[in-house]
């Protein structure tokens, strides 16, 4: 599978696939990593398409970061990969791993411009979903300067400018902690609230 041939991955599901016993394309490692998980994090579109086609569950993560295919292909960059993954169903796009993260917040914080293409052109994304710490994709954004993701976002006109985490602190106020000037100034150009404080009046 980590050689991504569509030809081995073809035989190996004619061979096995229909097993009444068990299903091939469904079995996992120590990690509880399955073919179509590690299919997708290696971006092997192909591949991800046969699994699918075969029947292969979305809903399965691994144990050590609780992150699904759209988590992994989202946050290798892999965008054809993704897109195929959302052409077969939806429910992966708000699902959160071990930290809470979506997808969108992985690839936010990772800048995968393209995946965030992808992911936004979804109706049923929740774009300003908390992860555990209640930081939402555009504050992963703006906290690393991401400037190409967060002019994705916010042109959206449909992310909260001033969401805050737990602590209260907003997008703007991480901008301008991180030092991110140019982030500063297109939060503000699109409107983000200067007189919001955090809980401890910074």
């Amino acid at each position: 599978m980590q050689k991504g041939s569509k030809d081995i991955v073809q035989a190996l599901l004619s061979a096995y696939g229909t097993s009444k016993e068990a299903s091939y394309h469904d079995c996992s490692d120590g990690d509880e990593c399955t073919p179509l998980v590690y299919a997708a994090k290696l971006g092997h579109t192909e591949a991800v398409k046969l699994l699918l086609t075969h029947g292969s569950r979305l809903i399965t993560s691994d144990k050590e970061c609780g992150q699904n295919a759209l988590h992994w292909a989202s946050l290798n960059g892999h965008h054809l990969t993704a897109r195929a993954l959302l052409a077969a169903s939806c429910e992966l796009l708000n699902t959160s791993n071990r930290l809470g993260q979506t997808p969108l917040h992985l690839v936010c914080l990772h800048e995968r411009a393209h995946v965030v293409t992808v992911l936004l052109q979804n109706h049923s994304i929740e774009r300003d979903k908390a992860d555990l710490r209640g930081e939402s994709p555009l504050t992963y954004s703006a906290k690393k300067g991401h400037i190409s993701v967060m002019k994705l976002l916010l042109d959206t006109r449909a992310v909260d400018l001033d969401s805050t985490d737990k602590d209260g602190q907003s997008p703007l106020w991480w901008a301008n902690r991180e030092g991110k000037e140019e982030a500063v100034q297109l939060l503000l150009r699109y409107g983000a609230r200067l007189d919001k404080e955090d809980q401890f009046g910074r």
